[in-house]
């Protein structure tokens, strides 16, 4: 499991354009994550 997690660390650190790819879909995913919240939140106030 050390092995596989270091091997993915050493992925990302030859290809920055990896960690970029996952902050913006961790961005994302937030953002969709507050926005069905928020619905969620003002359908239950009716």
């Amino acid at each position: 499991m050390t092995i596989r997690g270091f091997n993915e660390f050493m992925t990302l650190s030859r290809n920055p354009l990896w960690l970029l790819i996952i902050f913006v879909g961790y961005l994302l995913l937030k953002a969709l994550w507050v926005q069905l919240d928020n619905l969620v939140n003002s359908a239950m106030v009716w």
